[in-house]
Order: structure tokens, then C-alpha cells, then sequence
């Protein structure tokens, strides 16, 4: 199993993405939520509408609730995954390469 600590360049195992679905529109809206113990807190709202990434298939719509903490390891995430990205795209070579 790939680890996302592995270095950089894509492997010769090739990725399943059968079940991926492709992200195609954003909504992101700020609210708040009420607890009784800590009173309103901030919140995101963020809606994903993807498609299969394979083959037909109808929009389907993932919401989810955010709060300050998981949108920050968030962004910090999807910053590395890129950075990462870039160097696997640089890197990459196919399993005859190798």
C-alpha cells in the first residue's frame, strides 16, 4: 500500500481510480452552528458536485460542515498533495524505465 510519505514519482503500481469521481463545481458558504455548552461557533459549508471519473454517470453532491481546525489541515493537505503532484509529474517514469 502507498503511503503519502513515500517520495516523490509515480510507482509501478498503478492507481484505482475505477470508484474516483471527478470534482466539477464548488459552493463554499460561511454559517454558524449553536452548541449549548459553547454557544455559536464558526463554520464552512462546502459543497462538492463530482461525476464519475470513468464512464456516465449522474452529478452527486458531497456537503460538508467545517470548522476552523479541519479547514486548516485541509489546506494544508491539498498544498502538499499539489506541491507533490508536481514532483511526481516531473519525476514520473513508466515501469519499463525503470
Amino acid at each position: 500500500m502507498l503511503d503519502r510519505n513515500d517520495t516523490p514519482g509515480l510507482r509501478a503500481t498503478p492507481l484505482d481510480v475505477s470508484s474516483a469521481r471527478q470534482l466539477t463545481r464548488h459552493y463554499v458558504e460561511s454559517t454558524a452552528v449553536h452548541s449549548r455548552s459553547q454557544g455559536w461557533l464558526p463554520m464552512v459549508k462546502l459543497g462538492l458536485h463530482h461525476i464519475p471519473l470513468v464512464g456516465g454517470g449522474e452529478v452527486m453532491v458531497t456537503e460538508l460542515l467545517l470548522d476552523r481546525e479541519a479547514i486548516r489541515g485541509l489546506i494544508l493537505a491539498l498544498r502538499a498533495a499539489a506541491d507533490r503532484a508536481d514532483e511526481d509529474a516531473a519525476r514520473g517514469l513508466l515501469p519499463d524505465d525503470r
